[in-house]
């Protein structure tokens, strides 16, 4: 069918067709820039105080200093997997908006919906299998490493007398919950939002 023979409402299907898919490459560029972003920015913050630490400066950032500061990276990195949360959500929603101007095109010839595959039946959803989520899981597993490592500087000085062994398990544990705190959050936030059903009782400026 050419644009000649489209009808307007036609014409107007097949450009938001285009803006949407052009958005979903969008998204997947935002997301790799941002894990790019924070994973360079986290481990030269991470090296810089680590070699304050190691160095002669050590003497001016006490261990709970440190600690805030690593903080700080993490929470940092809680902010991204967030952003990236409502991008997957937005991404989602515009595979679904593909999905249905295909929907309106094909309609019902099985010839061509067997040449395109991508269909509502293969509509993404959040899952920790997804490459989406691996990037996203990078970001977490850092998080989850600098909060250990905060939660050790500050209680290893203070159970001193009992050893470090303590604020060793302490740590452990520390990763564990930011992990599922972080990997929880994501999934809330990325859940895309329920399909609205118009009709004539039913319509947007309605």
């Amino acid at each position: 069918m050419s644009n000649a023979d489209m009808t307007p409402q036609q014409e107007f299907l097949c450009k938001e067709y285009d803006l949407a898919a052009r958005l979903t490459y969008h998204i997947d560029e935002l997301r790799n820039r941002l894990t790019s972003f924070y994973l360079i920015f986290a481990g030269v913050g991470g090296a810089g105080l680590t070699i304050v630490v190691k160095g002669e400066q050590k003497q001016l950032l006490s261990d709970s200093v440190l600690a805030c500061l690593f903080l700080l990276i993490a929470l940092l990195g809680t902010v991204i997997v967030a952003i990236l949360a409502r991008c997957r959500r937005a991404q989602i929603e515009h595979f679904r908006i593909i999905n249905k101007i295909r929907t309106y095109f094909l309609d019902n010839n099985y010839v061509l919906w067997n040449v395109v595959q991508l269909s509502a039946r293969t509509l993404p959803k959040p899952n920790r299998g997804s490459g989406t989520y691996m990037w996203t899981v990078l970001i977490i597993i850092v998080n989850s490493c600098l909060v250990a490592l905060a939660v050790y500087l500050l209680l290893n000085p203070l159970i001193v007398q009992k050893g470090s062994l303590w604020a060793v398990l302490a740590a452990l544990c520390s990763f564990a919950i930011t992990f599922l705190g972080v990997d929880r959050l994501y999934f809330r936030l990325a859940q895309p939002p329920e399909e609205i059903v118009y009709s004539e009782q039913n319509l947007p400026g309605g």
